[in-house]
């Protein structure tokens, strides 16, 4: 049997890198899996993805403990020798996974389990997916905790760790390398989870405060403040005059006020404003804001 150990609150301290601690994001730190005699599947990357891409935190739990993306989506997972300590790239809102298509991932290397796939379900019931021992390993052995049930497939194991009529809602999804492998550095690439790849969370993009400054009956002054990595606005306008067949007036400013003209007295005009970057592209993960206003 594989035991299974969930960090308490307090009992090691979580350094985000690349993202926020989000609210139900996994924090869990799983003792090292023993050898399995589970038969391990040769995980091949998909050769397309859809979209989107699922984000995840990579978050280091313990004193000396490192988990970092680096440039080319991969991560870098380093746990410390510390008790309770691990690595691990959190998947954010994990949806169900495809019953036919494997979560996957290659490591620089692998020794008794870590770093693996651990899928958590409602029911209590969750899997470890495993490498073998060695270098550059991407095939998956799957068991079924906490009973440490080897599954002879991905297919097979998700079956056992949801069967009919049981609450088979994913709690929890994510990559783990703990103590158990402590003083190596693994890379992790290649990761996918519902054929879609798993990237570094993103910060909203966003602005905020939006405000008539002045209007008359043809012209009004708008104003708004930029958040964080806004350098532009993508403006589109809705109303009278402005949705010609239906689509709104489009335009861009670089600055946090903007002057709106040949507008109609008694009207109402809709102006979203959307977050943009200094080649005045949408920015990712933009969140839209409205300005409503009423001529005189």
């Amino acid at each position: 049997m594989i035991a299974r150990k969930k960090l308490l609150g307090g009992a090691a301290v979580a350094l985000a890198a690349g993202g926020l601690s989000l609210p139900g994001t996994a924090h869990a730190s799983d003792t090292a899996a023993a050898a399995t005699t589970a038969p391990c599947t040769q995980a091949v990357t998909p050769a397309t993805f859809i979209s989107p891409d699922i984000q995840a935190n990579a978050t280091a739990y313990g004193a000396g403990s490192v988990a970092a993306w680096n440039g080319d989506s991969s991560v870098t997972l380093d746990p410390s020798s510390a008790s309770g300590a691990s690595a691990q790239v959190d998947l954010i809102s994990p949806p169900a996974p495809y019953a036919t298509i494997p979560p996957t991932m290659i490591a620089s290397s692998a020794s008794a389990g870590d770093p693996r796939w651990v899928i958590e379900f409602h029911n209590g019931n969750y899997l470890f997916g495993t490498l073998p021992t060695g270098t550059q390993q991407s095939a998956l052995c799957w068991t079924l905790e906490p009973s440490g049930t080897p599954e002879p497939t991905w297919q097979a194991a998700l079956a056992a760790a949801a069967p009919a009529g049981e609450d088979d809602q994913v709690t929890a999804a994510y990559i783990v390398d703990d103590a158990g492998y402590a003083g190596t550095r693994v890379t992790v690439s290649d990761i996918s989870y519902n054929l879609r790849l798993v990237v570094p969370y993103t910060p909203p993009a966003y602005t905020y405060g939006g405000h008539v400054v002045s209007k008359s009956p043809t012209r009004v002054e708008l104003g708004w403040k930029d958040g964080p990595g806004v350098h532009y606005v993508l403006t589109k306008t809705f109303g009278y005059k402005m949705s010609v067949n239906g689509s709104p007036h489009l335009g861009f400013t670089g600055g946090t006020t903007g002057y709106w003209s040949g507008l109609s007295p008694h009207h109402t005009y809709d102006i979203e404003l959307i977050p943009a970057n200094a080649n005045r592209q949408e920015l990712p993960n933009a969140q839209v804001g409205w300005i409503n206003v009423v001529t005189p």
